[in-house]
């Protein structure tokens, strides 16, 4: 299958519980981020807790293969519960997002993030930042992994949506 970006758009969004672990990774080391998405369902599962939608990496700032990125690995829930251990409350914030979906393995998400960011250039929009001592920090950059593993273990086959919380003076 070709690796595909499809469905770019604005979409609004509601503020959204959820429980996440935070974690620093580069992508040299990206093995540690990915085997959180087990634990932080399990920890869900083990509550009898309620999924609201599919599990994402939501990350404060961008790393490379030696810099680490500052992520959460989390999972969307219908209402707000405490969380203990290495486990976080958070909420996928309130507004407007800039969104594309990625069709494809996920080693070939960069051309997708590129499609987004190009669009986004072209529309006048921005991600909402912060920016401070050379760090850029994220409000709200999203991958939400929309395929379950256990039902279509074909990389090849997976959805990823990408979804940037947009600036409020983007057009």
């Amino acid at each position: 299958m070709d690796n595909t970006t499809t469905d770019l758009r604005i979409v609004d969004r509601g503020a959204q519980p959820y429980a996440a672990i935070p974690v620093q990774a580069s992508l040299s080391e990206w093995g540690k981020v990915t085997v959180l998405v087990g634990e932080v369902l399990g920890w869900v599962a083990q509550r009898g807790l309620e999924i609201a939608g599919p599990p994402f990496f939501r990350y404060w700032t961008i790393g490379d293969h030696t810099r680490p990125f500052r992520l959460a690995v989390g999972v969307p829930l219908l209402r707000a519960v405490p969380c203990e251990g290495r486990m976080v409350s958070g909420a996928i914030p309130a507004g407007r997002y800039a969104t594309a979906v990625h069709r494809g393995h996920p080693d070939a998400l960069m051309r997708t993030i590129r499609t987004l960011d190009e669009w986004m250039e072209r529309n006048g929009l921005r991600p909402r930042q912060e920016h401070s001592d050379g760090t850029t920090t994220w409000s709200g950059r999203f991958e939400f992994y929309r395929t379950d593993p256990k039902v279509e273990p074909d990389l090849e086959r997976w959805e990823i949506e990408l979804a940037y919380l947009l600036d409020e003076g983007s057009e």
